[in-house]
């Protein structure tokens, strides 16, 4: 039996994606902490004043709620998308984690646009500074795209690493071995 692959319950699937969903919303969350408080470092150098850590309340709301979106979330896309990979991938951790930063990319680009604000510090932080000082002086925060777009890619990164994250846990639960 080297070659054929054992099936995996749907049972074991569900407890891996409900936990894959929690790894993926708590790692989401320590990533945004993480830039944020990066960002506000950065900036705190470049203007010589500091503009305020991360929000520490939309993190904890995250925490609260966001099991609640998150969990039926995984469920209902990582199903579907599991029994397609069964079929067509190979299962080996390389291909779980791509898969998983592909999903949580894809997750990404469908919060940015539908114009969810995933991480509205970011956008607070800089409210204050006509321009980015002397690091890029023609962006103006206000009148400039540039800064949000960039911010975007950042989040979108985000996305894309916790996916990553959230589907090397449902990989490895599922198959029982760490």
């Amino acid at each position: 039996m080297s070659g054929i692959r054992q099936p995996i319950d749907v049972g074991r699937k569900i407890c891996a994606l409900t936990a894959a969903a929690l790894t993926g919303l708590a790692g989401y969350v320590v990533l945004t902490f993480a830039t944020n408080w990066g960002l506000a470092v950065l900036l705190w150098q470049i203007h010589d004043r500091w503009p305020g850590g991360p929000d520490i309340g939309t993190m904890i709301t995250q925490m609260i709620f966001g099991p609640f979106v998150a969990v039926p979330g995984s469920l209902i896309v990582g199903l579907p998308v599991w029994h397609w990979t069964d079929h067509h991938l190979p299962r080996d951790r390389r291909t779980a984690m791509s898969l998983g930063a592909v999903v949580g990319a894809t997750l990404g680009v469908a919060v940015l646009l539908l114009g969810i604000p995933s991480s509205p510090s970011y956008r607070f932080f800089v409210a204050d500074y006509p321009t980015l000082g002397w690091w890029f002086p023609s962006i103006s925060t206000d009148a400039h795209p540039g800064w949000n777009f960039a911010m975007d890619l950042i989040d979108l990164t985000r996305f894309a690493a916790a996916g990553s994250l959230a589907s090397l846990v449902a990989y490895r639960t599922a198959l029982g071995r760490w």
